[in-house]
């Protein structure tokens, strides 16, 4: 999510050790803007400058620009995938191949991922993960307590 620019505040992960294995991940925001500002090379750079611009001229993500600002080029480019929720639910797809998901969980979670935002993860909420829910959006150390 961080490569798709979300800030991820806090993450950790749960599991019943049996059937459920829960990630639960705390964004700053579910969905960003559309559109994200970019910052190119410096105007100096004359060969890394025409290599942006060759890539950002008529490149059909391009919303503005490219355009000099201080020192830089810039660029205003289609953010690829604004909504975290479609982002993971592409991700994980294939299983989360390529995000480091080992070869054993890929399968399981091909076939049986579920991304859940807010409130819906109410259906998920017997004493052992309430509880581990309860110490993760306190945002302590049990044994501070």
């Amino acid at each position: 999510m961080e490569k798709h620019d979300f800030c991820v505040m806090r993450s950790d992960a749960w599991s019943d050790e049996s059937s459920r294995h829960v990630l639960v991940f705390e964004l700053e925001s579910a969905v960003l803007p559309g559109t994200v500002k970019r910052a190119g090379p410096p105007v100096g750079m004359e060969e890394d400058g025409d290599r942006f611009l060759r890539a950002h001229l008529n490149a059909a993500d391009t919303i503005s620009g490219p355009w000099i600002e201080g020192d830089r080029w810039w660029v205003e480019t289609r953010r690829p995938e604004p909504d975290a929720r479609r982002l993971l639910s592409s991700t994980l797809e294939d299983g989360g191949r390529g995000t480091g998901v080992s070869r054993k969980l890929m399968e399981k979670i091909r076939r049986d991922h579920r991304v859940l935002l807010g409130e819906e993860i109410a259906d998920l909420l017997d004493p052992g993960f309430a509880g581990f829910l309860d110490l993760f959006l306190k945002g302590r150390p049990a044994w501070l307590e």
